[in-house]
């Protein structure tokens, strides 16, 4: 009982509470805000993550040390945030969007049919037996069981379990040892932590994702119903290789690579145009600046990604709406990846 109290609060309840910081407007309560509070919530718990693993792992400092530390941080914000809501709604009641009003047969049908799917997939990511798919997932688990057993990051041998020098390009990316941080605070052992639960949780992040992508794509709700079909099916019968997206969401989806591919890369075509269209401001250069450190810590390549992605949206919005205040953004999404790659050519 208490590891599933301690999944619950590391896994649902703090994302959900940090993403609240992001929503400025949080009396319009509906099923969409929800999504975004949490999917938001989890790339801040990733990027806080980030700021601080990587340091420490350079000052080769204990794992044990990294987690009191960052469950204080993320304590703290939490509070922060929480209270900053409880204060918005005391201020403003909620009032709730009404999200399902009179849904025709078809609609029904195709819902059914989504959440059929869903089901198939999140089945097998719980019960099926995965044995190890590739050398590349097996680096992810010993890494993250030898910070938990040896209290150090990144020093052991992930073949041998030899103590070795830092493994730098490794440690500038944090999303392992974060694997290791959740089976150490949930008490749940590092295979089952990846395995299993973060294999559900990634799974859900990423059709979470694409709800809101189809409801920016789609005004009626019977298109946004198909689109989710279509890309449940696509993701099923894609080709299934180490690079495709078919594997990186059914295979190890608890890879950083597999979730920067799958959820945060569509995730950010979801917040550039409503922050493009925004007026500018610190508060959402800070937002992509998160979502740069969150794809840092999961891959070095989906740091540079991150940047030519936040590059091209701003050239494009640039040219459609002429504000040229929002090349401005385009440090703020740079700045963390570009540090992190230039670290990486030096030494390598």
């Amino acid at each position: 009982m208490l590891k599933i109290s301690m999944c619950i609060i590391f896994l649902f309840l703090f994302p959900l509470i940090l993403g609240m910081l992001w929503d400025e407007n949080k009396q319009q309560m509906s099923t969409y805000k929800i999504l975004e509070w949490y999917i938001s919530g989890y790339y801040t718990m990733l990027a806080l993550f980030q700021l601080i693993c990587v340091p420490m792992c350079f000052l080769k400092g204990k794992f044990s040390v990294l987690v009191v530390v960052y469950t204080i941080v993320i304590s703290a914000i939490a509070v922060f945030s929480w209270v900053k809501f409880v204060f918005s709604i005391k201020k403003k009641p909620i009032c709730k969007e009404k999200m399902v009003a009179c849904l025709e047969k078809d609609e029904m049908f195709y819902i059914f049919l989504i959440i059929a799917i869903l089901f198939v997939q999140v089945y097998y990511a719980l019960f099926y037996g995965i044995s190890v798919m590739s050398y590349d997932d097996a680096t992810y688990l010993v890494y993250a069981n030898s910070a938990i057993e040896g209290n150090y990051m990144y020093i052991f041998n992930v073949t041998t379990g030899v103590q070795q020098a830092l493994d730098f390009q490794r440690s500038l990316q944090s999303s392992i040892i974060f694997i290791a941080y959740l089976s150490k605070v949930t008490m749940v052992n590092v295979p089952t932590m990846a395995h299993t639960i973060m294999a559900v949780q990634i799974i859900l992040i990423a059709y979470a994702t694409y709800v809101l992508l189809a409801k920016r794509l789609f005004r009626q709700r019977d298109n946004r119903l198909i689109f989710m079909v279509l890309i449940e099916v696509l993701y099923i019968y894609g080709f299934y290789s180490n690079y495709s997206a078919t594997f990186r969401l059914l295979g190890a989806p608890w890879q950083g690579k597999a979730i920067f591919a799958i959820a945060l890369t569509p995730y950010l075509f979801v917040v550039l145009p409503r922050v493009l269209r925004e007026r500018y401001s610190v508060r959402n250069g800070l937002f992509i600046f998160i979502l740069s450190l969150a794809a840092s810590s999961l891959s070095l390549a989906g740091a540079g990604t991150s940047i030519v992605i936040v590059c091209l949206m701003v050239v494009l919005y640039i040219s459609i709406n002429k504000k040229l205040i929002n090349i401005f953004y385009i440090p703020w999404a740079g700045f963390a990846p570009a540090i992190y790659c230039i670290l990486y050519l030096i030494k390598r």
